[in-house]
């Protein structure tokens, strides 16, 4: 099919397309040798507050992106392989379908990529981060735990306000999901994938992604030209939420019954009343060590799990990163006290920050 063979992107989408329906194998070759000589296009930045947008492309570098959607779509429907050093150039545009094809090698292929991709700071695709993550949780390697719990930070929000307030906690913070296909009627209608946590019905179209207790599918569907990986893949980030998923699973139990339960916002809101230094000092102690006593108890899992070790612990390098907002919300209170820095025996771990007041121990 010359059309593999075409300096057009889009002709090349057109023969990945064809040579997908035909189900002919004998073009495997050349669709795999298309996605080896993928040129990486230029670094994702994906962080915006939430999940953020693809870098902006120019038509050309537009084109080889959707002409690399049809190609590994082929691949991925004829049951090609590619080789994971490959794989690791693809996962930043096209996570889900290299978590696909990382899923065909064994793990001593594919546990080095997944370890560099894991490390990469330049990998910031939130849809190949927790992939990623995901694949290394069904056989930790060393150190892994640890690096996926001190990478976790939890933010919560102490508010000050009046006794007569009463307590209440925040709503949660939620994402936001804008992707949508590019309708082009001369371009082909290849598959798009996402990540579901669940078996998808019969007659849909999947791919086993994560093969343990509670699988993990790629789910195709069809669309012209490229979605881009954003919110509404399937699956979240590596933050808060995605982080303690993770650790679940690895120490296979709910997330429910983790310290930090299962539907902890990314922004947990505390509030205290108190009508004195003293007050409100005792109060904000008891909250921090409230928080240091579930990083000690889930770290206490993992290592009973052998999962991370007691010198890690020891040395906190499986201590998540505690961040309190302080907020002054004491509305109408007459002779206002100064809400001081707070001395913790967990404060150097402790970071603080307000509108007012930056402390950072």
């Amino acid at each position: 099919m010359g059309w593999l063979d075409s300096i057009s992107a889009q002709n090349r989408a057109w023969g990945a397309y064809y040579a997908a329906q035909t189900k002919d194998t004998t073009f495997l070759p050349k669709l795999e040798g298309l996605a080896e000589q993928w040129e990486p296009l230029p670094p994702a930045s994906w962080d915006s507050g939430y999940y953020g947008a693809p870098p902006k492309l120019d038509g050309r570098q537009t084109n080889e992106r959707d002409a690399m959607t049809a190609v590994l779509d082929g691949v991925i429907l004829l049951g090609g392989k590619l080789p994971a050093a490959t794989l690791q150039t693809l996962a930043n545009y096209f996570p889900v379908q290299t978590a696909v094809l990382l899923a065909r090698l064994s793990h001593d292929e594919i546990e080095p990529t997944l370890l560099h991709l894991y490390h990469d700071p330049t990998v910031e695709n939130p849809v190949a981060q927790r992939l990623v993550a995901e694949m290394l949780a069904v056989h930790p390697p060393p150190g892994f735990a640890a690096s996926l719990m001190k990478g976790t930070t939890v933010l919560s929000v102490v508010e000050v306000v009046n006794p007569e307030n009463g307590l209440h906690s925040g709503q949660p913070v939620g994402g936001i999901c804008g992707d949508g296909g590019l309708p082009d009627p001369e371009w082909p209608v290849v598959g798009q994938y996402r990540v579901v946590f669940y078996e998808p019905s019969p007659g849909v179209i999947e791919f086993p992604v994560v093969q343990v207790t509670d699988p993990i599918y790629a789910m195709r569907t069809a669309a012209v030209r490229t979605i881009p990986t954003g919110s509404c893949t399937g699956v979240d980030r590596l933050d808060y939420a995605g982080r303690m998923e993770v650790v679940a699973r690895m120490l296979g139990v709910e997330q429910s019954s983790l310290p930090f339960g299962a539907q902890r916002s990314r922004v947990e809101e505390t509030m205290i009343p108190a009508t004195s230094v003293a007050e409100y000092t005792k109060k904000v102690t008891e909250f921090v060590d409230e928080e240091e006593k579930k990083f000690l108890e889930l770290e206490t899992q993992l290592q009973q799990k052998g999962l991370i070790t007691a010198e890690e612990i020891e040395r906190g390098e499986a201590r998540p990163r505690l961040v309190l907002s302080l907020h002054d919300s004491r509305y109408g209170q007459e002779n206002k006290f100064e809400l001081p820095e707070i001395a913790s025996p967990a404060a150097e771990r402790v970071e603080w920050t307000t509108p007012n007041i930056w402390w950072v121990r």
